[in-house]
């Protein structure tokens, strides 16, 4: 039987400190490999880069997707996830994996989603849609 190859995606440091176990995991799997995609805050200076952090916890990052947004509107961000979308899906094709791992509902997340489900990739999207306790006093 040949290794399954697991793609996880993340684009922040919060989410990439939930997904560390389930990278460590995949990494210690006989059966599987690991395919890392890193975008949004990771490839920031202003936040941080912390696409360093990754690299020396061990992790290979296979794809650095750059997701372009102009400012903080809603139309920044309806274009910024369309750019996600075409980056993502380029590597997938590239990188051919049998499964995608997406974390939370960030917009760049939303486009690895697209990206992955348009590509017949099954996706494992975990923890979406929790509700902020902000949320729930509106």
């Amino acid at each position: 039987m040949s290794r399954r190859r697991i793609c996880v995606f993340t684009g922040n440091r919060a989410e990439y400190g939930l997904q560390y176990p389930i990278l460590r995991a995949i990494d210690r799997h006989p059966d599987l490999d690991y395919l890392l995609m890193v975008s949004g805050a990771h490839l920031d200076a202003n936040f941080g880069r912390t696409l360093d952090e990754i690299s020396a916890d061990g992790f290979h990052i296979d794809a650095e997707i750059s997701i372009k947004m102009d400012a903080g509107s809603l139309f920044a961000t309806a274009q910024a996830i369309g750019s996600g979308v075409m980056e993502i899906s380029r590597s997938l094709a590239e990188l051919k994996p049998d499964m995608m791992v997406v974390y939370a509902d960030r917009f760049e997340g939303l486009a690895a989603v697209i990206a992955a489900t348009q590509m017949n990739v099954p996706t494992a999207h975990l923890e979406g849609g929790d509700l902020t306790p902000d949320v729930l006093t509106q």
